[in-house]
């Protein structure tokens, strides 16, 4: 179902989601929990984010309700979204993860809050996309720090600092194929469409193509910092 509904297909996609919604409720909690993981990529409801939550909240374990928070802070994005409830979730999800040394859901929520900031030009946006992008390298999770780096490109083209914006997308795009999901790929796209446009686009792609993981995001970092100060 999963594969067919990410493909495109989602009249073929029906079928097998209404066999696994139709067994559910015979679940024990545990698969119950995992299975709502994967169909909430498809469904991103509200009530499938409560049931989540109220699963976690019944084994009483601060890394799994930390985890239930971030997908409840994901499921008020959609329609009618609401972005104060959003940031409220990601904001408890990371301290519970925080003291409950539960990496993962730090990650994941981190990456949200700044994503959605940065989204609503929020005033603490590029500080947020900063310190996001400081503690994801110091966790070591690269996959969502490639998706902070797309957001800190887009900062740091917005602040006119288009050398620095080149060099990271030059960097994520010949490196790392597995960075980007649908909104930092869009993220991408808008911010390529003006480095492409500055004289020495096609150059600053190319120099960021040879550069390190470390040194990217070093450069980011220092770049962002002279963001906020801006």
């Amino acid at each position: 179902g999963f594969v067919f509904w990410a493909t495109g297909n989602v009249e073929a996609a029906a079928e097998p989601w209404q066999r696994v919604n139709a067994v559910l409720p015979l679940l024990d909690p545990w698969t119950e929990l995992m299975v709502l993981r994967s169909l909430i990529s498809r469904d991103s409801s509200r009530p499938v984010s409560a049931r989540m939550a109220e699963i976690a909240e019944a084994f009483g374990a601060p890394a799994l309700i930390a985890s239930a928070r971030f997908y409840q802070g994901l499921t008020e994005l959609s329609s009618p979204a609401d972005f104060d409830a959003a940031a409220r979730f990601y904001i408890e999800s990371i301290k519970l993860a925080r003291a409950s040394r539960c990496h993962l859901a730090e990650c994941h929520s981190l990456q949200g809050l700044q994503s959605l900031r940065a989204g609503q030009n929020h005033p603490d946006s590029v500080r947020m996309c900063r310190q996001a992008l400081a503690r994801l390298y110091e966790l070591g999770y690269w996959v969502h720090l490639w998706r902070v780096l797309a957001t800190a490109a887009r900062h740091l083209a917005k602040a006119a600092d288009i050398e620095s914006a080149g060099t990271i997308l030059g960097f994520l795009e010949a490196n790392h194929l597995a960075w980007g999901d649908a909104p930092s790929l869009k993220v991408r796209a808008k911010t390529m469409e003006e480095v492409l446009k500055h004289p020495d686009g096609a150059a600053l792609l190319a120099l960021g193509a040879t550069q390190g993981r470390d040194d990217i995001v070093a450069h980011a970092l220092i770049a962002l910092d002279r963001a906020e100060e801006l």
